[in-house]
C-alpha cells in the first residue's frame, strides 16, 4: 500500500513540480502518493510533508502546526553542477525561523514608555505601575519564546552533526553579528549565550561524538564559507537578515537556489517538511528532487532514494535544466531524463 504524503503548493512551479515528482516516484518504484493540500489544511498527524518552494506565510503556518523551528539547507546537488567551483560543498546552514513565526518581535522598537500613562496624581500611580508591569511581562514572554526557538535550532544542528558517520568531525558554528541593530542584537546575544550553555551542559556528549561547537562572527564565517567551505560543517544562523544572507550565500555557491534541498525541522518535533529553495524565476527541479530522495530515505525507502539521486546525477550531465548555465532542458524534459537514468 502506498504511503500518503501531503504536498503543499504555493506557486505555479510547485504545481508543475508535482507531476514531475509523481513520475519520478513511479520510475524508482517508490510506494509514495503525493496529495496536494494547503499549509493550513495539512493533516495535523502527518510525520512527513513535501512542499514546493514555500512562501513566508506557508512556512510560518507549517512551523506552528508541527512545532518546527529551523530551516536546514544542504547542497548535495552541487556535485552535479557543471560550473560550480566546489564539486562537493559540505557546509549546511541551519537557520532559525522565529522571524517568520513571529515577525513582530524582530520589528518591534526598543522598549519605551512613550505613550504610557504618566502619573500626575497619587491615585494614578497604581495604573501606571500595572501598565509598566504588563508591558514588561509581554516582552519577557516573547523573549523566552524566541530563546526556546533558537535553542531548538541549535539542538537540531547538534543532532545532525552527531548523526554523521563515526570518525568524521562534526563542526557546529553559531554565527552572530557583533554590535547588531537593536532589533537583531537580542538574537545575537541569545545565540552566544545558548552556545556556551549547550557546550557546558553537553561537553562529554559532544566530545564522545566528535562534535565541536564554536561561536563565530559573520565577518569570519562568510569568507570561510566562500574560500574554505570544508572548514564549516553546520552553520547555525539567527532569524535575522544575517541568517538569510548566509543561507543565500550557500545557495549561490551551490549554483543557484534550484540546486539545494531544504527541510523544516525541530529538535522536539515528530514531523519534517521536505522542500527546496527555488526563487520565483528559478524552475530548476534538481534541489527539489534531492529533497524528494531525502523524503524517500526518511520513509525507509533507501534503495529507491539512491536510484533517484543516481538519475539526477546522470540527467544533469546529459540534459541540465535551462536555468543552469549551458542547460536547455525544460522541467518535463529534465524529469524524463531523470526517469530514464534512475534504473
Amino acid at each position: 500500500m502506498a504511503k500518503a504524503v501531503p504536498y503543499v503548493c504555493t506557486s505555479k512551479f510547485g504545481e508543475a513540480l508535482l507531476g514531475g515528482l509523481k513520475k519520478v516516484f513511479t520510475a524508482v518504484n517508490a510506494p509514495v502518493e503525493l496529495t496536494m493540500v494547503t499549509a493550513q489544511k495539512c493533516p495535523a498527524d502527518a510525520t512527513h510533508v513535501f512542499a514546493g518552494p514555500l512562501t513566508a506565510l506557508a512556512t510560518a503556518q507549517l512551523c506552528e502546526k508541527y512545532g518546527l523551528s529551523s530551516k536546514v539547507t544542504s547542497a548535495k546537488a552541487s556535485a552535479w553542477y557543471p560550473s560550480t567551483l566546489y564539486p562537493t560543498l559540505p557546509s549546511v546552514t541551519v537557520r532559525n525561523l522565529y522571524d517568520q513565526i513571529n515577525p513582530s518581535f524582530l520589528q518591534r522598537p526598543p522598549p519605551s514608555t512613550a505613550g504610557s500613562i504618566v502619573p500626575k496624581e497619587p491615585n494614578e500611580l497604581s495604573l501606571y505601575e500595572i501598565q509598566k508591569e504588563s508591558s514588561r511581562a509581554i516582552d519577557n514572554f516573547f523573549a523566552n519564546e524566541a530563546r526556546d526557538s533558537l535553542q531548538d535550532t541549535l539542538r537540531v544542528a547538534i543532532s545532525l552533526a552527531i548523526a554523521q558517520k563515526i570518525g568524521e568531525r562534526g563542526t557546529v558554528t553559531v554565527v552572530h553579528k557583533p554590535q547588531g541593530e537593536i532589533s537583531t542584537s537580542t538574537f545575537d546575544e541569545m545565540a552566544k549565550a545558548l552556545a556556551k550553555s549547550e557546550l557546558d551542559a553537553r561537553a562529554d556528549e559532544l566530545r564522545t561524538n566528535n562534535v565541536s561547537l564554536e561561536v563565530s562572527t559573520v565577518g569570519s564565517a562568510w569568507p570561510k564559507m566562500v574560500v574554505f567551505p570544508e572548514s564549516l560543517g553546520y552553520v547555525v544562523c539567527p532569524p535575522t537578515k544575517t541568517g538569510v544572507q548566509l543561507e543565500q550565500l550557500l545557495s549561490g555557491l551551490s549554483g543557484g537556489s534550484g540546486m539545494v534541498a531544504q527541510r523544516l525541522a525541530g529538535a522536539k518535533a515528530t514531523s519534517t517538511v521536505f522542500t527546496c529553495a527555488n526563487e520565483t524565476s528559478d524552475e530548476n527541479p534538481a534541489g527539489a528532487l534531492v529533497a524528494a530522495s531525502e523524503l524517500l530515505s526518511s520513509l525507509g525507502f533507501k534503495d529507491e532514494a539512491a536510484k533517484l539521486l543516481k538519475g539526477v546525477e546522470k540527467a544533469m550531465a546529459k540534459a541540465a535544466p535551462k536555468t543552469v548555465p549551458g542547460g536547455s532542458a525544460s522541467l518535463d524534459d529534465f524529469v524524463d531524463a531523470v526517469c530514464q537514468n534512475c534504473s
